[in-house]
């Protein structure tokens, strides 16, 4: 089985668009692999969109990301392809361990070189090489990528975005273990996958790729306030400072009352799917006041009404009798343009976009096109 082929798992419809889930054979990690992606509706219709990686958690598989994160009604309203990729290869031929960091699920996004792990364990490439050829070859995407991750997919997301300086548009994460080698868990994850050299390890730890990152690319992180992890095991304050010593724009926030859970993902996704679509270049940004839209709409309509009142008793004092004749050159080339802008206005409503944030790039998709 070539590496280019699908295998097509499942497929559900979400805001006008697709969740589907694919198998495939992975010529890296030498087996069966699966990934989900959602496929917003604009993309349906043969539009390109760029993509974004979200890594899931230890022992996770990326469906409690599709299920509960709630990426995909934003995905949809930004047009962003998400891809959730797999934690780790699977399978009765796939080395298995019952510890909890180690094993099938806790791939740790690395490329593993001591046995049993080295045949498979090869995550680091697939993620940032293999999977990205395949979703480029099958999908309709533009250039651009982002990555984003949960948990130990944030330490994925982090190192990944540092050790390809230029691949991605932006990282963000969501309570990320950033500085492995200082833990229990790291530690005993990257002996076993890659062996005793502590500079080795260095290759995969976010904090310590600080030193010689090359690449300044924008970081969003967020962490729970009630997180049984932090600080301690995430510690993600020594990475933002190191971050901000080396210039990287980085928007850090610790969120009151949250734990390491879904529930946290799902109360701030929208604010990562912004950033990243600020980062991709998207054009239109989501609409968070419908009421601007109505205002849009209400002065278009009394300029409109203005200008015609105002171009009648200008008529009338002339002293001329207002023909309709001698008045629909100036009543039809003010009508049309503040039509077509109104009936803008009114699309970008129903769409879910608005023109009250905008960047100077081109839209990658009509804007007409309703989701």
């Amino acid at each position: 089985m070539k590496n280019s082929e699908l295998h097509l798992l499942e497929r559900r419809k979400m805001f006008n668009g697709y969740q589907e889930c694919y198998r495939h054979f992975s010529q890296t990690c030498r087996t069966d692999m699966r990934f989900d992606v959602y496929l917003p509706p604009q993309v349906l219709k043969g539009y390109p969109a760029p993509v974004l990686y979200f890594l899931s958690g230890l022992n996770s598989d990326g469906s409690e990301l599709v299920q509960q994160s709630g990426i995909q009604r934003f995905a949809a309203q930004w047009n962003i392809i998400v891809v959730f990729p797999d934690t780790s290869p699977r399978g009765q031929h796939v080395a298995d361990s019952e510890g909890h960091y180690l094993g099938q699920g806790a791939g740790f996004y690395v490329n593993a070189t001591e046995a049993p792990w080295a045949q498979h364990y090869q995550m680091e490439s697939y993620i940032s090489q293999e999977l990205p050829d395949l979703i480029e070859h099958n999908f309709p995407v533009t250039k651009e990528r982002s990555i984003a991750g949960f948990s130990m997919g944030g330490h994925g997301a982090l190192h990944l975005a540092l050790n390809y300086p230029g691949r991605y548009a932006a990282v963000s994460a969501f309570a990320p273990l950033c500085h492995p080698i200082n833990t229990e868990g790291g530690r005993q994850a990257f002996s076993a996958y890659l062996g005793q050299n502590v500079e080795t390890w260095k290759h995969y730890d976010s904090t310590e790729l600080l030193q010689t990152a090359s690449h300044k690319l924008p970081v969003l992180i967020d962490v729970g306030s009630e997180d049984a992890l932090y600080p301690e095991v995430l510690q993600p304050e020594g990475f933002v400072h190191s971050a901000r010593e080396k210039g990287f724009n980085i928007q850090y926030k610790v969120r009151p009352g949250y734990g390491h859970d879904y529930f946290f993902i799902a109360s701030f996704i929208d604010s990562h799917i912004e950033f990243h679509a600020q980062a991709l270049g998207l054009y239109a940004v989501l609409n968070k006041r419908p009421s601007e839209i109505r205002l849009m709409v209400g002065f278009q309509t009394a300029f409109t009404w203005s200008f015609l009142t105002f171009n009648f008793k200008q008529t009338y004092s002339s002293g001329r009798s207002p023909s309709v004749s001698s008045n629909l050159p100036s009543v039809i080339s003010t009508l049309i343009p503040t039509a077509a802008r109104i009936l803008a206005s009114i699309s970008l409503a129903i769409s879910g976009f608005s023109f009250s944030q905008t960047r100077t790039l081109s839209l990658p998709w009509p804007i007409f096109a309703p989701l």
